[in-house]
């Protein structure tokens, strides 16, 4: 790899990295200490009990992955759009 080439990729991946470390200083730091302060707690999903989790499942099943699908998308949108 030339070295104009390696820097061209190096540039970016450096800045990518740097927004990364204060995105995850800014989570720890602050949104998850604010979170916990009113009774919101991020858990692991692998520290949930198995009913919790089943649960969880369920409803990401019927609530979110039928809006994750880019197909969708636009119908999601317009359903949303018509009940305004």
């Amino acid at each position: 790899m030339s070295t104009t080439r390696r820097a061209a990729y190096t540039r970016p991946c450096t800045k990518v990295d740097r927004m990364v470390k204060v995105q995850a200083s800014l989570l720890a730091d602050d949104i998850l200490p604010e979170l916990r302060e009113h009774n919101v707690c991020v858990v692991n999903y692998n520290e949930l009990e198995v009913s919790d989790q089943e649960e969880l499942g369920k409803w990401f099943k019927s609530n979110l992955e039928p809006i994750l699908d880019p197909r969708a998308a636009g119908a999601y949108t317009r359903i949303l759009l018509s009940s305004t």
